[in-house]
Formats: C-alpha cells, structure tokens, sequence
C-alpha cells in the first residue's frame, strides 16, 4: 500500500493507492507540472559555488563533519519547488511524491555542478530521499540525535583519508530556517565524545555505559536562508527541530 496522510480531501475521501499509480491524478493535481520520461531534456539553471566557497565547505565538513553555504539558489528555481510540496501536502498526500514530477529531478541536475567539487565527477544520488512540508500547527516534534551511518559500515566508503566526503546528506531549506521553526542542529566531530568509539563499532550500549557526556554549548545550530545547502557526514550527531517549513534531504 502507497502511504497518504491521515485527512481526506474536499470531496471527503482519502487519495487510494489506485490514485497514485494513476499518472492522471498527478497530473490533475499539479497541472503546470509536468511528468515525462526524460524529464533533464528540458532542465534550467546551473548553479556553482565560487572555488573559495567549496573550499570553505570542503574544510569544514573535514573538520567538522559538516558545512553549511549562503543561499546558492535563486528564489525563481526553489519557490515553484515550495509551493507543489505544499500543495501536494494540502492533497493529504506524502510531499516525497514530490519525484513524480519533472520539477524535482530538474532541480537537482541544475545543481550538479556544486556537487561535484563535493563529491567528485562521478557521485551519484542514493535512492534515499525526503521531503517535508510541517506547518505551524503540526504537533511532530523533529528527530531525536542520531547518526545516519551504521556500525556494519566501512569508514572508507564513508570518508577519504583527507577526511573529504565519499558520501554526504544534503539538506536544502525552501523557506527560511530559523532556531524557532524546523533548525537542524549537530554535535561537531571534534565535539563529540563517542565518536571515536562509534568508528571502532561499539555499540551504543557500551558508549553509554562509558559516561561520555556532551556539553550543551558544544552543541550547533544551524538556522539557513532558502535556497542554501547543507551537507554533513553519516558519521556526524544530529536532530532536527519541530515547526514549519518545506526542506529537501538527500
């Protein structure tokens, strides 16, 4: 069964599974949207980050475990993105379904090209992707401290030896992020006292019982303008905050 949300739509029913399978419900739901099998052939935008900016990114995220930009994106590219995340939520639809659509596909290939000084000329997107829309009266309360990576993973599948990403979360804010409504925060590497532990594969149990403790103003914040990137290592603690706002994770 593919996941709606929990409230039915104006006729007073609820989307079905035969409905989001059905190109035509898409299709009927975002009508300037379109759906095609090659969706890059009609993509725009090339955005870059100037070389001292990838290189600001490249130094944090090595000693940091993660990097934060300025806004890369024009407003003209990611608020139509904003508002069909919105309103394929107001449809009591997941926004992730937001990959439907030519719309989402084109706006990653357009930043293809501040990626690659990240990852390299090759990376390529894992099928590991979200979207949120979380309004103001939303009673989820964000993410619980975590690491994105497992302890059956290599460090070197994770990591260079230079310290630089081999893979990386981007997280990209369509609407400004403040400390009041949907901030990530993370524990940088060199604040984070399990972290070497975690890299030798101890479990969390062990770690606990080790009494290692963080400092609250260890901790970071990270509010961010629309249209910035944020990237940070699988390795890297890090939560989310509860309130509103339309970001993309990948």
């Amino acid at each position: 069964m593919i996941p709606a949300n929990t409230a039915p739509d104006a006729a007073g029913r609820f989307p079905t599974a035969d409905d989001l399978a059905n190109p035509d419900f898409w299709r009927q739901l975002l009508p300037e949207s379109s759906i095609t099998e090659q969706p890059l052939h009609a993509a725009q935008g090339d955005y870059r980050l100037s070389d001292r900016q990838t290189e600001r990114a490249l130094e944090q995220i090595r000693k940091e475990g993660y990097f934060q930009t300025e806004p890369v994106i024009s407003a003209q590219c990611f608020e139509p993105l904003a508002r069909a995340i919105a309103d394929i939520d107001q449809a009591h639809v997941l926004p992730v379904f937001i990959a439907v659509y030519d719309r989402l596909w084109q706006f990653l290939h357009s930043l293809r090209h501040t990626f690659r000084p990240l990852l390299g000329e090759k990376y390529r997107l894992t099928p590991d992707f979200w979207a949120w829309h979380i309004t103001p009266s939303d009673t989820r309360q964000g993410w619980s401290a975590h690491r994105d990576a497992t302890l059956d993973g290599d460090p070197a599948h994770v990591i260079r030896e230079d310290g630089s990403p081999r893979l990386c979360t981007i997280w990209i804010p369509l609407t400004d992020v403040t400390t009041h409504n949907s901030c990530i925060y993370v524990l940088p590497f060199p604040h984070d006292p399990g972290l070497q532990a975690f890299l030798r594969r101890e479990s969390p149990a062990d770690i606990q019982q080790r009494g290692m403790t963080t400092r609250v103003s260890d901790m970071r914040a990270l509010p961010a303008r629309a249209g910035s990137l944020l990237g940070w290592s699988p390795y890297i603690v890090h939560w989310g905050d509860p309130a509103n706002g339309q970001h993309m994770r990948g």
